[in-house]
């Protein structure tokens, strides 16, 4: 299990001089309404929460104060550390996950990983583009495809971004993308972020993406944390796929670090 990190002592201060610090009863927590970048919806996001308030009535508190100062919000987002979870009607939305276990054993089938090289740039650009793509689609949301084409670019622009191809045959059959020196706005940790695995020929994804994050894993310096992300569909749409995805990486090596539940208000 996850050691939860304290909070930082200036996080709050900090939080305030930016106006973003609120309180609920006397017990802080820190949101601000936003855009989501690819899709354009409205979310009210709850960077942190006591965690004394994550129990007070299914944060109702935060339903009334939103849809009363924050009419015309599509979604309410809330950060909650460690494995705690929050009642229903919330429902996940996206979980970070820890590397906790051993690099994964490799099979040797003949699937080939090689570091991304200029000529492997187009179809990480597509690949990256369909993960942002099937991301909102399977909330029920659509974005400009410009505008979902120049996050996909800042991706790959990012400053040390690590990125992995699996080769069968000579020929790409998927990735495996990092970004390191991310930093936990909350925690303040420090950290490198798997930000997509994909593999597309289904009788190769388990041998592929096995060796991609044994690869990405052997790369990084001794200690440094690795976090993954778990996007949960809409309950309609997908139901259960998230948590099966999560499921099956907590039976692996890998435990939650934090998590985002969304309330539609």
């Amino acid at each position: 299990m996850p050691v939860i990190p304290l909070l930082p002592a200036a996080y709050l201060a900090d939080a305030d001089a930016c106006g973003l610090l609120h309180r609920h009863e006397g017990l802080p927590y820190v949101a601000g309404r936003g855009a989501d970048p690819a899709t354009g919806e409205l979310q009210y996001y709850v960077e942190y929460c006591d965690p004394a308030l994550l129990a007070v009535g299914a944060l109702e508190w935060l339903t009334a104060r939103v849809r009363s100062e924050h009419s015309g919000t599509d979604l309410i987002v809330v950060r909650v550390q460690g494995e705690a979870e929050l009642p229903a009607p919330w429902h996940r939305h996206q979980t970070y996950v820890r590397r906790t276990g051993p690099p994964p054993a490799v099979s040797g089938d003949g699937v080939t990983v090689v570091p991304a090289g200029p000529e492997h740039l187009g179809v990480l650009l597509g690949w990256i583009y369909e993960a942002l793509v099937r991301a909102a689609d399977e909330r029920g949301r659509s974005g400009d495809p410009a505008v979902v084409r120049r996050i996909a670019e800042e991706v790959l622009d990012t400053p040390g971004r690590l990125s992995y191809v699996a080769l069968d045959d000579g020929r790409p059959v998927g990735h495996l993308t990092l970004r390191r020196r991310r930093r936990d706005e909350v925690t303040g940790e420090e950290y490198a972020e798997l930000y997509d695995v994909l593999v597309e020929p289904a009788e190769l994804r388990k041998a592929a993406s096995t060796a991609l994050l044994a690869t990405a894993i052997g790369r990084l310096d001794p200690g440094e944390p690795l976090l993954g992300q778990v996007h949960h569909p809409d309950e309609i749409l997908a139901p259960g796929q998230g948590e099966r995805v999560l499921r099956g990486l907590l039976a692996s090596g890998w435990a939650v670090d934090h998590s985002f539940w969304r309330l539609t208000p």
